[in-house]
């Protein structure tokens, strides 16, 4: 049920405020009215006595928060559901996979506990407890912090509650008692050409661009020929195709040329002359020929990357190991550390970093090595009498 009450026009006022350091500030006051039918007085700097010297010039310069002060929303939240469904008509980022991704985690897990519960009654200790109940691993109960996280964040924006420390930063979330983290499985250069071997076209060229170039299966899903140019040897990343949907990239950092090398422009050039030798610029270079439009990657991962991983490694596989093999290749051949990240194109240096970035274990191995050589009693492999 949504409430509203009628309120009447506030013209508010300014106050001059002392302050311990640098000049006074000009204040204006005026009252919100709370969810609960009581009102609360709030204040908001204008600027300073400097800036403003007389009341009058005050007021004149607050003309402009009036408007907020009268402003009536168009529902007074009753419950955190409430709050909720607000967030997800007004502020859902707009990318399709990430609408989708978080959908079932408000369904599934934050509604049915907190839906009905007033803002107040969310507190930071009941949420971890909460949380670090759930049969969950870490990762996703880290994921339903964070979406709760912003749902606070929007709350406190829309004046739906006092601008104040965050709850969910007071959170703490703990893995299960009988939880491994897990890395993802990185492949060597061998298990990488058995893999693809086992793997049809126009797929395994899709291997070879992911493994090669690190590109996410949605931005190699949105290639089209026009994105390759042969001549400088570059390919133009800057579209996505997730659940069918084309549209842009995961992040601004996401969209960029990725330097080609020949040998992967020549098998680039050999698979559009076998595939679409006629192709135009906006033709896609993977393409489903009973929909006219790009492949879905997840029936591809199950029925061919997954067995071959399976087949190869002994464990299935899926896209995202390619690129965190394309990223623990670079750390292996000494790639500066920008050039990862500018080539992975993450927002962060440290995501390749503490995320992406393996140490392959035969470098592990030498630096252990190196290390045994130094301090074991031994020279030449013979033991020393340490007695």
């Amino acid at each position: 049920m949504v409430r509203t009450r009628r309120v009447r026009y506030q013209a508010g006022n300014v106050e001059r405020r002392s302050r311990a350091n640098g000049p006074d500030v000009w204040l204006f006051r005026y009252r919100e009215y709370l969810p609960d039918g009581r009102t609360a007085r709030r204040g908001l700097i204008i600027g300073t006595t400097k800036q403003y010297a007389t009341e009058s010039q005050a007021l004149r310069a607050a003309e402009e928060y009036r408007g907020m002060a009268n402003r009536q929303p168009s529902f007074i939240p009753v419950s955190f559901g409430q709050i909720v469904e607000q967030y997800l008509a007004d502020e859902l980022p707009g990318r399709t996979s990430t609408r989708t991704f978080y959908r079932p985690w408000f369904r599934n897990h934050i509604i049915p506990k907190w839906g009905t519960c007033a803002l107040a009654e969310v507190k930071p200790l009941e949420i971890q407890r909460w949380l670090n109940s759930l049969s969950l691993k870490k990762k996703s109960k880290q994921h339903i912090r964070s979406l709760m996280k912003m749902v606070f964040a929007y709350a406190m924006t829309s004046g739906l509650m006092e601008v104040e420390r965050n709850p969910l930063e007071l959170v703490r979330v703990t893995a299960g008692e009988n939880e491994m983290v897990t890395e993802k499985r990185v492949l060597t250069p061998a298990e990488f050409r058995a893999i693809v071997t086992l793997i049809p076209e126009p797929y395994k060229t899709m291997c070879f661009i992911a493994c090669c170039l690190g590109l996410r299966v949605s931005e190699i899903l949105g290639l089209q020929y026009g994105d390759i140019d042969w001549d400088k040897l570059e390919m133009y990343v800057q579209r996505a195709v997730v659940l069918g949907v084309v549209g842009r990239v995961k992040t601004k950092q996401s969209k960029g040329r990725m330097p080609l090398d020949p040998d992967l422009a020549e098998l680039l050039l050999d698979y559009k002359l076998r595939t679409n030798p006629n192709a135009s610029a906006t033709d896609w270079l993977f393409v489903n020929p009973d929909t006219g439009r790009p492949w879905r990657p997840s029936h591809i991962q199950t029925k061919y990357i997954r067995p071959a991983g399976e087949k190869v490694c002994g464990e299935g596989i899926g896209w995202h190991n390619f690129r965190h093999t394309f990223s623990t290749m670079l750390r292996a051949n000494g790639t500066d550390i920008k050039v990862q990240q500018e080539l992975l194109r993450h927002a962060d240096v440290r995501t390749t970093l503490n995320i992406y970035t393996q140490a392959a274990p035969d470098q592990k191995r030498d630096a252990a090595s190196r290390i045994a050589k130094m301090v074991l009693p031994g020279v030449n492999g013979h033991f020393l009498d340490t007695r």
